[in-house]
């Protein structure tokens, strides 16, 4: 779900080291060819388009980054509103009579409700079942946290800056979050969980 963020700043990046090998060329037969005011008017003329094209490129790409962070909320918002199964609370009150239920009990049970956001959760918490199940809250601080990133990327880092590269990349910042995230979208609860991102 998150790739086209990835392609949004790769994007952005090819768009700006062509402008400035562009600037450097223009800048390199200006001064060659020019000098006093002249010089000075060409070079501002070269440099405002240099910067129009970075900013129409960062303003392109930065808004296809929030229009996919603004699906995917939405998304989100869909899901989390899915009411648990009608039979729900009589199967998990059917469970907590059970001491100590089987795997094959635990796996039922599970996987009866493994695609509804809140049973999913209820049940995991209730047999305290070790892959700690995604959030809602963490899907929407990991968006809030990807936005905020994003922002730094395209309007603080500039295109050489460790924080842009590495976003860019996305192998330690995008792709974990995707794996997670894409599951959750998709009703996967058991593959949207917490030790997926820690992987």
């Amino acid at each position: 779900m998150l790739e086209g963020i990835t392609v949004a700043l790769q994007s952005y990046y090819d768009t700006a080291t062509s402008a400035k090998n562009i600037l450097e060329s223009a800048l390199v037969q200006i001064r060659e060819n020019y000098i006093g005011a002249t010089l000075a008017e060409k070079t501002k003329e070269i440099q405002t388009v240099y910067n129009d094209t970075l900013k129409e490129s960062r303003e392109k790409n930065f808004n296809a980054c929030v229009e996919i962070l603004d699906g995917i909320d939405a998304k989100v918002q869909e899901i989390v509103k899915v009411p648990v199964p009608a039979d729900f609370t009589a199967t998990l009150e059917a469970l907590k009579q059970i001491k100590e239920p089987s795997k094959v009990e635990v796996e039922t049970v599970v996987d009866a409700y493994r695609n509804n956001y809140y049973a999913y959760r209820a049940i995991c918490d209730y047999l305290k079942i070790k892959t700690k199940p995604v959030t809602i809250d963490d899907i929407q601080e990991d968006l809030s946290d990807i936005r905020s990133n994003l922002h730094k990327c395209f309007f603080s880092d500039g295109i050489d800056g460790y924080h842009f590269l590495n976003w860019k990349d996305g192998s330690t910042t995008i792709i974990p979050y995707d794996a997670v995230i894409t599951a959750f979208c998709d009703s996967r609860f058991e593959d949207a969980s917490v030790s997926n991102l820690d992987s």
